[in-house]
C-alpha cells in the first residue's frame, strides 16, 4: 500500500509540474526567448526531467508543442488579414521569418504567403 501511495503521489507531482509548465507555455508562447531551458532556469526542475515528463503527460515533445501553439497563433493572425508574414512571425514568437515560413509550410503544406493569398482570393 505504501509503495502504491508513493507511486501515485510521484505521478501526481509529475503531472502537476508538467501542467504548470504547459500552462506557462500556453500563456507565453509568443515570447521568442521561451524555451524549455529558460523555463527550467526559472524553476527547480531539471531539463531532462521536464522534457521526459512533458512528453509522457502531453504525448508530444515540448518543442513540438511550442511550435504547434506558435503556428496555430500565426494562422489565426493570418485569418484576420491585417499583418505581414514577417510581423506575424514575430507576434507568434519566431525570431526568424524564414524559419517561421519553413515551419509553417512543413506543418500546413502551404507557405504563409500562399495561405494568405488563398484567404484574400476567397474573400473576393
Amino acid at each position: 500500500l505504501c509503495t502504491s501511495l508513493k507511486t501515485s503521489l510521484a505521478k501526481s507531482e509529475n503531472q502537476n509540474a508538467v501542467l504548470m509548465v504547459k500552462h506557462y507555455v500556453d500563456e507565453h508562447y509568443s515570447d521568442p526567448e521561451l524555451s524549455l531551458k529558460s523555463i527550467c532556469e526559472k524553476t527547480a526542475y531539471s531539463y531532462k526531467y521536464v522534457s521526459t515528463q512533458f512528453t509522457r503527460t502531453v504525448f508530444i515533445s515540448f518543442n513540438k508543442y511550442l511550435q504547434k501553439l506558435r503556428l496555430e497563433n500565426a494562422k489565426r493572425l493570418m485569418d484576420k488579414g491585417m499583418l505581414s508574414v514577417k510581423e506575424i512571425s514575430y507576434c507568434s514568437g519566431y525570431k526568424d521569418a524564414l524559419y517561421f515560413s519553413r515551419s509553417f509550410k512543413k506543418m500546413y503544406r502551404i507557405s504563409p504567403r500562399e495561405y494568405m493569398k488563398s484567404l484574400r482570393d476567397a474573400r473576393l
